[in-house]
């Protein structure tokens, strides 16, 4: 999910509650690979892509999202996040990510930021 250099543990992504993020983890599966292939679809790709490019736009460099499903979506390592600036940010973009990640909310439960 977004967030690396954490050792292997799993962190809530940008904009997610680590609540939402745990729903969405016993959802789609801890390390389950089907649950983490499904930010491989067309859909996903594309949300994914516009979060980026709004993250960039606002002052975050991310970097491109990881869709294979091996490892985080998103690797954090050397971002600040939670630096006003990425807060700002986050609050801005999640919307993006609504409805690709279980949650349903805007953000509801994108790849990890921690």
């Amino acid at each position: 999910m977004l967030g690396g250099g954490g050792g292997g543990r799993f962190q809530p992504p940008a904009g997610v509650s680590a609540t939402q993020f745990q729903e969405a983890l016993k959802k789609c599966g801890r390390g389950n690979p089907g649950g983490a292939a499904r930010f491989n679809s067309p859909t996903a790709k594309a949300a994914l892509t516009k979060f980026v490019a709004c993250m960039r736009e606002n002052g975050v460099s991310l970097p491109t999202p990881n869709t294979s499903g091996n490892g985080p979506v998103f690797n954090t390592t050397g971002i600040n996040t939670t630096s006003s600036t990425f807060k700002s940010a986050q609050s801005k973009c999640q919307s993006a990510l609504q409805g690709v990640v279980g949650g349903g909310g805007p953000g509801g439960a994108p790849p990890n930021a921690g």
